[in-house]
């Protein structure tokens, strides 16, 4: 996948049809990947959505099923308007049962997360903010997150805040 989330605690499906932009600014949003998507709908009733000019051939889809006339048919639909209504639909046509994406060759993440216990004041918030704006300028694609504890702890008005960044690290892997 060429963009994530940037947690790991919603399916696939529900980041797609909630419209999840991923963690990649230069990168487009999970709807982008997208070619094709098997959505059950009520009654059960199964359909394969794709656009206009979709992945699946179909004299071989419908060949397939009146080979197969035991299987319940899934209906192929290629059409833009109705593609594009299902993708970030919030569940409203169906639910998305499987999609078929577009992906890129494997690459690696380098993790870093900074803890800072010393507090932080307006200072520590101006410069951390700029050096991750300087970051962004230097790099093809990298990923902060900044946590501060709001919450004061003993006589420390501000106790804490959390620095993570993630970087691609431009390494050939091994084809599989």
């Amino acid at each position: 996948m060429y963009n994530m989330g940037g947690a790991d605690v919603q399916s696939f499906a529900g980041a797609l049809s909630t419209g999840t932009h991923g963690s990649g600014g230069i990168h487009s949003a999970y709807h982008d990947m997208v070619r094709s998507i098997l959505l059950v709908a009520g009654e059960g009733k199964v359909y394969r959505i794709e656009p206009s000019k979709g992945i699946t051939d179909k004299v071989k889809h419908n060949r397939f099923y009146e080979g197969n006339p035991d299987l319940d048919k899934v209906e192929l639909i290629q059409d833009d308007d109705k593609f594009y209504a299902v993708l970030v639909s919030f569940g409203c046509f169906g639910v998305i049962y499987s999609a078929i994406i577009e992906t890129r060759p494997m690459s690696y993440l380098k993790k870093k997360n900074d803890y800072f216990s010393g507090g932080w004041d307006e200072a520590t918030i101006k410069t951390t903010i700029s050096d991750i704006v300087d970051s962004l300028r230097k790099s093809e694609e990298i990923f902060h997150y900044v946590q501060f504890n709001p919450y004061p702890f003993g006589k420390n008005e501000h106790p804490s805040y959390l620095t993570r960044t993630l970087t691609l690290v431009k390494k050939k892997t091994k084809e599989w």
